[in-house]
């Protein structure tokens, strides 16, 4: 199955005073995290959703076969995606009983890492858009055909088949086209895969891309924001 594997970037600590702030935003927003438990010897990764609080702890349903858990505190893994940032704790926990989905009560963490941060916030498009993915490998001469959920000068999220994204690697390079509206504009632009995660649809996955910007000119990203904000204007 998909699972997030983080770009290497220097971690930077969130103050601890601003922890549940940023623990609260996420049950506020009902957020995607990915749960790894230290004592799975088979090293899984599990998606699940961040329904509310519990006091000081998280309230988190599992989406994905279960992973081994007990009512007893067991240590587990987590990353989360909260407005462009990338988090990553751990912390301990226990199952609950539940006659649907598994559920997870994972106890207020004692440190919250920043990950990753992108470079600039991604915009929503107004209509779904496909993107086409070429990967730079030369074994792999057909392109991969997804949705694009959003985008920015630096990077876009795609969705596509899960079964799909397993063929796909984080930090696998390859180039991103794809045309934006009103003008159908088109653009191709080189990049690697940062992450890849479960979407929330059963058997989509999310493709995270992160262009290179060292590949890529200032007039490019000067005409993919001035399409942005020609699509953003055109919608209001």
């Amino acid at each position: 199955m998909p699972v997030i594997i983080t770009s290497a970037t220097t971690h930077q600590r969130v103050p601890t005073s601003e922890i549940p702030d940023v623990l609260a935003n996420a049950a506020a927003n009902q957020t995607s995290v990915t749960i790894r438990a230290t004592s799975d010897t088979r090293d899984r990764e599990v998606a699940g959703t961040i329904l509310r609080r519990d006091g000081s702890a998280l309230i988190v349903t599992l989406s994905d076969d279960p992973l081994p858990t007990a009512t007893t505190a067991s240590v587990y893994s987590a990353v989360m995606w909260i407005d462009g940032v990338q988090y990553a704790f751990d912390t301990t926990g226990a199952s609950l009983q539940s006659e649907g989905e598994p559920v997870l009560r994972l106890q207020e963490p004692a440190q919250i890492d920043i990950v990753e941060r992108r470079r600039a916030s991604r915009r929503p498009l107004r209509a779904p858009s496909r993107v086409r993915l070429q990967l730079a490998d030369p074994k792999r001469d057909k392109p991969f055909i997804a949705v694009m959920m959003n985008v920015s000068p630096h990077g876009l999220a795609c969705r596509l088949d899960a079964f799909l994204a397993k063929q796909l690697s984080v930090g696998a390079g390859l180039t991103s086209f794809f045309s934006l509206e009103p003008n159908d504009q088109t653009f191709a632009f080189p990049g690697r895969i940062v992450n890849i995660t479960q979407g929330g649809t059963p058997g989509q996955a999310i493709v995270g891309i992160e262009f290179t910007g060292d590949k890529i000119s200032k007039a490019q990203e000067e005409a993919l924001s001035a399409a942005l904000t020609r699509g953003m204007n055109a919608s209001s």
